[in-house]
C-alpha cells in the first residue's frame, strides 16, 4: 500500500485552473448583474426603480389616511383644512419615507365641484418644488 497520497503535478495544475475559471464565472456574474446585461436594465437599475415605487406606495397609503383626516374635519366644520394645525394631527403623523413632514393642500374644482386633496413629499432631497418631489392627487368624497 503506498503512503504518498500526494497529487502528481499535472493533477495539482488542473485542479488550480479549474478554481481560477471558476473565481472567473462567478466575477462574470457579479459584474454582469450590477453594471447592464447588452442594453437592457441594470441590476442597481431595478433597485432604483424599487426603491421609488416603495415611496409611492408609502405616500399613496399616507394619503389614505389624510384624506379620512380631512374628510372627517369636512364632515365636521364644514370646510375644507389649510394645514396640518387644522386637522390637529400629532406630530410626525404624516411624514414621507425620508422622515419629513407632507405637504397637502385641497381645494374644490370649479366646474364639477368636486374637492381633490394634493399630497406632496420633498422627496429623497428633503426639498420642495424639486423634479424628486412625489406628488399624489385623491378624490375627496363628499
Amino acid at each position: 500500500m503506498p503512503t504518498n497520497t500526494r497529487l502528481p503535478a499535472a493533477a495539482r495544475r488542473g485542479s488550480a485552473a479549474f478554481g481560477l475559471i471558476g473565481v472567473l464565472i462567478v466575477m462574470a456574474i457579479v459584474l454582469y448583474l450590477l453594471f447592464g446585461n447588452m442594453g437592457g436594465t441594470t441590476y442597481m437599475d431595478e433597485v432604483q426603480k424599487g426603491k421609488e415605487r416603495g415611496q409611492e406606495v408609502n405616500l399613496d397609503m399616507q394619503a389614505q389616511q389624510l384624506l379620512t383626516s380631512v374628510t372627517q374635519y369636512q364632515l365636521a366644520n364644514d370646510a375644507l383644512p389649510r394645514s396640518m394645525e387644522d386637522l390637529e394631527a400629532p406630530a410626525g403623523a404624516f411624514v414621507d419615507p425620508c422622515g419629513l413632514q407632507v405637504r397637502f393642500t385641497c381645494e374644490k374644482e370649479e366646474r364639477s365641484g368636486k374637492g381633490l386633496i394634493r399630497i406632496v413629499s420633498a422627496g429623497p432631497d428633503g426639498e420642495f418644488e424639486t423634479e424628486d418631489d412625489v406628488t399624489v392627487t385623491k378624490d375627496l368624497p363628499i
